[in-house]
């Protein structure tokens, strides 16, 4: 594979962009994709042919001790039997993520190659949510240290893509990971106690993150 540096399209120091827009390339090259997510930089594709890079200040986290974790979301969990597994299903979790969205997807053949790379070599990771033996939610995102950069989520029930955010935060607390990197804060991320924190702050918990090598591992939650 080719050496990211020798066709680096950030610009660095990151640049005061108002929407957070640190650089453009026309490829999505596995190896540029990693080492963007080492420096707090994550892709959003602008048509066919080209990658905006963005890295945005300020940057929204969620913290587990800050998790919300709402008795109605609890009481529909508990109803529906709902269920979770660990990257047993990562293409599905990606394909789920883009489907049934009315202003188009942004998860092109393109990007899930490049996911899949990442998933391959353990860097990206997914958590499905089931009920009836149904895929019902899920969520996935890369991990770099002890943060783990959510990417997406989908639902195909009402309180899906919550119940996946819950189950994921229960699991990262436990395996002693900082927090989930949630990007740009949002009412759905806010509800369940996503803040907003500088990109200054936020790039050096990356920093001392990368040293730091909490396991995931793939299991069965009942």
């Amino acid at each position: 594979m080719a050496d990211p540096a020798c066709w680096d399209p950030f610009h660095l120091p990151l640049v005061d962009d108002p929407l957070g827009v640190v650089g453009t390339s026309s490829d999505l090259h596995p190896d540029l994709l990693w080492e963007a997510y080492q420096r707090g930089i994550f892709p959003m594709p602008d048509g066919d042919d080209n990658m905006v890079w963005m890295c945005p200040n300020p940057r929204a986290i969620l913290r587990f001790e800050n998790l919300v974790r709402h008795k109605r979301l609890l009481r529909r969990i508990k109803s529906l039997s709902l269920t979770c597994t660990l990257s047993a299903d990562f293409d599905g979790v990606m394909r789920g993520c883009g489907e049934n969205r009315p202003e188009g997807t942004w998860i092109t053949p393109r990007m899930r190659e490049a996911y899949h790379w990442l998933h391959r070599l353990g860097r990206a990771q997914s958590l499905e949510v089931w009920a009836g033996g149904q895929m019902v939610g899920g969520v996935y995102g890369i991990i770099v240290g002890s943060i783990f950069c959510a990417e997406s989520m989908f639902s195909r029930i009402s309180d899906g893509s919550k119940a996946a955010l819950l189950y994921l935060c229960n699991h990262l607390q436990e395996r002693k990971f900082r927090f989930v990197d949630c990007q740009f804060l949002n009412p759905h991320t806010e509800s369940l106690g996503a803040v907003e924190i500088s990109r200054e702050n936020y790039l050096l918990e990356l920093w001392c993150a990368k040293e730091e090598s909490p396991e995931w591992k793939a299991f069965a939650v009942p």
